[in-house]
C-alpha cells in the first residue's frame, strides 16, 4: 500500500496567499524526505488564498523533490478545455519525469452530468495516447474542424491517407490533429470521485481508478468501493489494474467520528490496515488541518511501519 498526504487548511492562518503556497511547498519537501507517497493539492477557486492552478505550483514542487508523487485533488473541467487539461498535465508529468497524478471531482459537485465527465477523460486519454486524432462526442468535439460525417467517439487518422505531418499543413484546420507534449509516462493513472452510481459502473467498466474524499463517511467509502470491485467483476476486470484511493482525516491521539480516524498511533495502524483488507485499496491519504512535521514523522516512523509489521 502507498500512503500520501492532503491539506484542508484554514487560510487565516496565513498573512498572504504567498505565505500559504510557500508552507505548501515546504511541507511536500519535508513529505518528500520522508518517504511519503504523494502529495495532493486541491483545485479551488473560492477566495483569493485558494490554490486556483494546482499543476503551476506542482511544478514548481516537483524541482524541489525527488521521489514523491503530486497529485491534483479535485480537479474540475469547469475552468478549462479538454486540451487544456491534457496539456497542462502532460507539462506537470515532463518536469516531474513522471510523478504527475490527478483526481477529478464527481459530476454532480460540478454542476454536469455524468457524460460530459466520462467523455472528457475518455479524450484526455486519447489525447496522451495517440496521434492523429479526432474526437465527436456529445460534449466534446476535437478538432473545431470537426466534419458533420465525422463517426462517433474517438477515430484515428485512416492509414490509407497521405501522412502530412503537422508543421507542413499551412496551419490549416485538419480533420485530424495530435494534442502535444504526452505525457512522461506511457499511460498515467486517472483517478475519479464515485459517489454517483453512473460513473462508479463505467469507471469500473473502464479500468478508471477510483477515489474516496475525505467527506465521504467511512462506512459509507466502504460500501461505494464493494460497489466498485463488484462491478469490476462485471465487467472482467481485475483490482490489480486500477489503484483505489481512499482519503481520511486522522486525529493522532485524538477522536474519531464518521470521517475520521481517531486513536493511538497503534490503534490508527490497526484502523488503517483493516480499512485497506476490508476494502483492497491500495493507497491511503491523510487529509491534514494542519502543517507540521513533528506529525508528519508519526505518521511515516510509527503508523506506517507499524501496519507492514
Amino acid at each position: 500500500m502507498r500512503y500520501g498526504i492532503s491539506w484542508e487548511l484554514d487560510s487565516a492562518a496565513f498573512n498572504s496567499v504567498e505565505d500559504k503556497f510557500q508552507a505548501l511547498v515546504e511541507e511536500a519537501r519535508v513529505a518528500d524526505s520522508c518517504g511519503i507517497n504523494s502529495a495532493w493539492f486541491t483545485e479551488s477557486h473560492d477566495d483569493g488564498m485558494s490554490v486556483s492552478s494546482p499543476a503551476m505550483l506542482l511544478t514548481n514542487i516537483s524541482q524541489q523533490t525527488k521521489s514523491i508523487h503530486l497529485g491534483i485533488r479535485n480537479r474540475q473541467l469547469t475552468h478549462a478545455h479538454p486540451v487544456r487539461l491534457a496539456e497542462e498535465f502532460a507539462t506537470l508529468d515532463l518536469f516531474s519525469r513522471g510523478r504527475a497524478a490527478i483526481a477529478f471531482e464527481s459530476a454532480a459537485k460540478q454542476g454536469l452530468t455524468c457524460g460530459q465527465l466520462h467523455e472528457t477523460i475518455e479524450f484526455i486519454l486519447a489525447a496522451w495516447s495517440r496521434d492523429n486524432i479526432r474526437y465527436n462526442g456529445e460534449y466534446v468535439k476535437f478538432p473545431t474542424s470537426l466534419p458533420e460525417d465525422a463517426a462517433p467517439g474517438l477515430s484515428t487518422q485512416p492509414a490509407t491517407e497521405t501522412f502530412v505531418p503537422q508543421w507542413l499543413r499551412n496551419n490549416a484546420l485538419e480533420d485530424y490533429v495530435t494534442v502535444r507534449p504526452k505525457p512522461y509516462v506511457i499511460r498515467p493513472i486517472i483517478h475519479v470521485s464515485i459517489e454517483e452510481d453512473e460513473t462508479l459502473e463505467w469507471a469500473a467498466r473502464n479500468g478508471i481508478s477510483p477515489i474516496i474524499y475525505a467527506d465521504v463517511p467511512t462506512q459509507e467509502a466502504i460500501a461505494q468501493i464493494e460497489d466498485y470491485r463488484q462491478a469490476l467483476n462485471r465487467a472482467g476486470r481485475s483490482l490489480s489494474e486500477v489503484e483505489i484511493v481512499v482519503e481520511r482525516e486522522m486525529n493522532i491521539d485524538g477522536p474519531e467520528s464518521s470521517v475520521a480516524l481517531g486513536g493511538s498511533v497503534d490503534e490508527l495502524a490497526c484502523k488503517i490496515r483493516h480499512l485497506a483488507d476490508t476494502t483492497g485499496l491500495a493507497h491511503f491519504v491523510w487529509k491534514r488541518k494542519q502543517l507540521g512535521s513533528e506529525e508528519l514523522a508519526i505518521f511515516v516512523n510509527q503508523i506506517v511501519l507499524g501496519i507492514q509489521a
